[in-house]
């Protein structure tokens, strides 16, 4: 199986396990690290299986370090997190880290999306500079 199809699968494994009566209700952490073979078709891919997850979002922990997006791969996901929402005590910990191509814009689409429950937030290394700060 293709390593892409693999990490798919498991995002989808989590996502079930996250729904009501799943193993992880309420608890849900999503770590896809270190794929650069994500991308931004797996920044939509994800952000498409967020939207189709029932009522606010289970996630409590989202690790997407060094997995090669872009402004155009996260958009999806903020949106999700914008729209979905968060199950208590909602999102705390969100790693971007090593996404050297994020940039400015898509630290600013995606800051648009964080909820107040946030309490770690990192972000080296994926290019932002003052403009994505403000």
């Amino acid at each position: 199986m293709p390593e892409r199809e693999r990490v798919l699968r498991g995002i989808l494994r989590a996502l079930i396990d996250s729904r009501p009566g799943g193993t992880y209700e309420g608890k849900l952490l999503l770590n896809v690290i270190s794929n650069s073979d994500i991308g931004d078709a797996g920044g939509c891919a994800l952000g498409a299986a967020l939207h189709a997850m029932p009522g606010p979002l289970g996630l409590s922990k989202v690790n997407l370090y060094a997995c090669a997006t872009t402004a155009a791969g996260i958009a999806p996901v903020a949106d999700a997190f914008r729209l979905r929402g968060f199950k208590p005590p909602g999102l705390r910990d969100l790693f971007l880290n090593a996404n050297i191509h994020l940039r400015d814009d898509g630290l600013a689409i995606l800051a648009q999306a964080l909820p107040p429950t946030l309490e770690n937030f990192s972000m080296a290394s994926t290019g932002c500079g003052d403009q994505g700060m403000s």
